[in-house]
């Protein structure tokens, strides 16, 4: 109650908070006794790398779903979480999950309190009282997803209000993120390494993994890779998959042999990261290899992975050549919110001579969520293209405004200052000062 009470003083919009469907004395789904079988007849479509097909498979387990096996609600949460489905058959799927938390079964709301805290489906008010519900049966999940939600958002009060709740409830997964989130805070930091010393003493793999975070980004510890190491190696014998990805981006370059057995591990165990990273080493080697790993990488939400995808068929690397489909799969991944999908359409279309078009999907990019990527291949697109004196203006905005995160931005800034009047957007003047500060912006790039 004093939760949502908080939510309506925050002035969420609506003001009222959704309410979890009321309870009708309609009877539970019985689950097929054959329910695994089941499940394992609809799974080839997400499990098998040679046929995963994330629209095929949230139509498999939607009709297992509306045949009473409710065991089918967990794979469609991963399924909607990772961004299958056009909007009408994910409308027609979150329906039937509500219909089922209706009746009372626990794997539906769980699978709505994930779908609707995460991903295109996300929305805080919607899935709050199923998260509700949940906490109400000593679950605390739902209300961590919903303070990753806000965390991601950039609501750190509003983060922080809910993972406190879901801490309370006894989600010691909630007590880390809670840990994470303060170490970013100017005041309290202490606090943040207070919790998650309690959690990694309380064996939580992932209070280790922050840990390691913390030495390796030095958020609210000094700078300390050995450190780093250590924390990131206890968190992979307690369980961690993602400590294994972080370990192996650690360790590259002094131990290439270490870092592929990570990735290799970690891909095995279910992570994108490290399958996508394992399709781009493959990539020479055996394209076609390379293509299984990414459009495996991809089903699972990696949205580079989907533009890779993309490219194999736009180049004909391990299929044959097949442009109109790599096409189609950047315009789907796009459709359904790919900010790099958006982006790498825009740059296919702008290099089949499209000009405008490529530009407009940059445009759109940046009008969503500033997107660094897009600002440089626009600011490119308009130097490149004998630009008027107002479009000029814009470009070099472009490039400032993306050098922080793209190389190529704060190198061509740190020449054209280097050389002023004489360089390629013809400053009224050389600064070396300037200069030096964007070769050193491009050097961290």
């Amino acid at each position: 109650a004093g939760l949502g009470l908080y939510l309506a003083k925050r002035a969420l919009t609506p003001t009222t908070l959704a309410k979890p469907p009321t309870p009708t004395p309609s009877r539970t789904p019985t689950p097929s006794p054959l329910a695994e079988d089941a499940l394992l007849g609809a799974s080839p479509f997400w499990l098998d790398p040679d046929r995963v097909d994330g629209d095929a498979a949230l139509a498999a387990y939607l009709e297992l779903l509306r045949e009473g096996v409710r065991e089918s609600a967990g794979p469609l949460a991963e399924v909607l979480v990772a961004g299958h489905g056009e909007d009408e058959l994910r409308a027609t799927v979150i329906s039937e999950l509500q219909r089922h938390a209706q009746a009372g079964s626990r794997e539906a709301t769980l699978a709505l309190a994930r779908v609707l805290t995460k991903g295109r489906s996300a929305d805080p008010l919607a899935a709050q009282g199923y998260c509700v519900d949940l906490q109400a049966a000593g679950e605390g999940c739902g209300l961590r997803w919903l303070g990753d939600l806000f965390a991601a958002r950039g609501d750190r009060r509003q983060a922080e209000i809910f993972y406190l709740a879901a801490k309370k409830v006894g989600d010691k997964e909630a007590q880390v993120r809670l840990g994470e989130l303060l170490l970013r805070s100017t005041r309290r930091k202490k606090r943040g390494l207070t919790y998650l010393g309690a959690a990694q003493g309380g064996q939580v793999a992932s209070a280790s993994k922050a840990l390691g975070d913390a030495y390796r980004f030095a958020r609210g510890l000094g700078r300390n890779l050995d450190q780093a190491e250590i924390h990131y190696r206890e968190a992979i014998q307690r369980g961690s998959v993602e400590a294994r990805f972080e370990l192996a981006l650690k360790i590259k370059r002094e131990q290439p042999e270490e870092y592929l057995r990570l990735l290799q591990e970690g891909s095995r165990l279910g992570d994108a990261r490290a399958t996508a990273a394992l399709s781009r080493r493959a990539l020479k080697e055996d394209p076609s290899r390379a293509l299984r790993l990414a459009r495996w990488a991809s089903s699972r939400g990696h949205e580079l992975a989907t533009v890779w995808v993309a490219e194999h068929y736009l180049k004909g690397q391990g299929t044959a050549l097949d442009v109109p489909r790599g096409l189609q799969i950047l315009r789907r991944a796009a459709r359904r919110g790919n900010p790099r999908a958006q982006v790498a359409l825009g740059t296919e279309l702008h290099a089949q001579g499209q000009i405008a078009e490529g530009r407009a999907l940059w445009r759109e990019q940046i009008e969503r969520d500033q997107d660094g990527e897009a600002k440089a291949f626009l600011a490119f697109s308009i130097l490149d293209d004998t630009p008027t004196p107002e479009a000029k203006v814009e470009a070099i905005k472009l490039l400032h405004d993306a050098a922080p995160t793209q190389g190529a931005c704060a190198l061509r800034l740190a020449q054209a200052y280097e050389l002023g009047p004489q360089g390629p957007l013809g400053f009224e003047s050389v600064n070396l000062s300037n200069a030096l500060k964007y070769y050193f912006m491009a050097s961290m790039s």
